[in-house]
């Protein structure tokens, strides 16, 4: 059982900076990358190895050099801290609790999984990675501690000069890679990418298309760019800067799709506007998806090979993926609000008054 990448804080938390309209745009965008993060985790290894199949791997190593860092810089898009005490209490209440609960059931889940769990984890070792590593939702832990710090950070470097020092300061702090204790590492990898987001939403109007051409050129030149990071960062230089830049190249070509999906929704395309509710409704969850993914996968992995002997990754990769994401808005939608204990321990519910 596995959770190594999404959700929330720009997932979990699904309204723009305070004061501002939703941007649909960036609706779009956490949709797609919480979507990336399932598929992402529908790839076996077992019982199927799909990274031994020509094009599989591939595939899959290039969505990964950048859906994690959307999903921050999204986190950065909606950021907002007014007052901390009351920024934090919800911080806890809606990240925290579900990092705990979910993670802690993981836990046991691996100590005492059986046949359903492939590598089986010791209570005591899986317990440490739980408090100092993030445990299986190492996102959550991130994203928290990112939450937790920002707000000083930002007091500190109050300029946007400052706080390009700060991204500096950060890539650097990568570069020496220093023990991943309350993943530090982690911390300094996507913090960058959070800030990036809190200042791209506020000149995002400035970065919509003007011309069809112009965003061709934009996606060619992006496509150019995250080849040559990609090349420079595995096979001469692993710098975080590079993943930085690769990162964000991919970013930019999500942006403009986002961008595009509005435009012919808007236009009465009705392809589009499912599509853009779609994921307007896997963002408004995404913490969710993020939450329920492992185990849904366990029980999705089952039936489709073991049930019904389904070998072809094609199919397993798009039963897994959609059943996945289904059964948890289901969940969302029509059984967790019901209780409020139920609803806050899943995120649904930032409190329990």
């Amino acid at each position: 059982m596995s959770t190594s990448s999404p959700i929330d804080a720009a997932t979990v938390q699904s309204t723009p900076q305070s004061g501002k309209k939703r941007v649909v745009e960036v609706d779009t965008m956490r949709g797609i990358a919480i979507i990336l993060m399932v598929l992402g985790h529908s790839f076996l290894i077992y019982p199927i190895d799909f990274f031994h199949q020509p094009g599989y791997y591939e595939f899959h190593r290039w969505f990964y050099t950048f859906h994690m860092g959307l999903l921050f810089l999204v986190a950065g898009a909606v950021y907002s801290c007014k007052d901390y005490k009351s920024y934090i209490s919800k911080k806890i209440h809606r990240i925290l609790v579900p990092y705990i609960v979910f993670d802690v059931t993981s836990v046991l889940f691996r100590a005492f999984g059986g046949m359903f769990v492939h590598v089986h984890a010791d209570l005591h070792r899986s317990a440490v990675n739980l408090l100092l590593r993030g445990g299986d939702y190492w996102f959550l832990y991130t994203i928290f501690m990112i939450f937790l710090i920002y707000p000083w950070l930002e007091k500190f470097f109050n300029k946007p000069w400052k706080e390009a020092v700060l991204v500096l300061v950060l890539l650097t702090i990568n570069d020496l890679h220093p023990r991943n204790y309350f993943l530090c590492c982690y911390v300094a990898k996507y913090l960058p990418m959070f800030i990036i987001g809190k200042y791209a939403m506020r000149s995002i109007d400035d970065f919509r298309p003007t011309s069809k051409m112009r965003s061709l050129v934009t996606i060619l030149g992006m496509a150019l760019l995250w080849w040559v990071t990609n090349y420079l960062y595995n096979y001469k230089q692993p710098l975080a800067s590079l993943c930085l830049i690769r990162m964000m190249s991919m970013t930019v070509v999500v942006f403009l799709f986002a961008c595009y999906l509005k435009t012919w929704a808007e236009r009465g395309s009705a392809f589009s506007q499912k599509t853009q509710n779609l994921l307007s409704v896997c963002s408004k969850y995404s913490l969710q998806i993020y939450l329920f993914d492992a185990f849904w996968m366990v029980l999705i992995r089952t039936l489709l090979i073991n049930v019904l002997h389904i070998t072809h990754p094609i199919v397993i990769l798009f039963f897994m993926t959609t059943i996945n994401i289904a059964l948890t808005l289901a969940l969302c939608l029509y059984v967790l609000p019901k209780n409020k204990w139920v609803a806050w321990m899943t995120g649904l519910r930032s409190s329990l008054k």
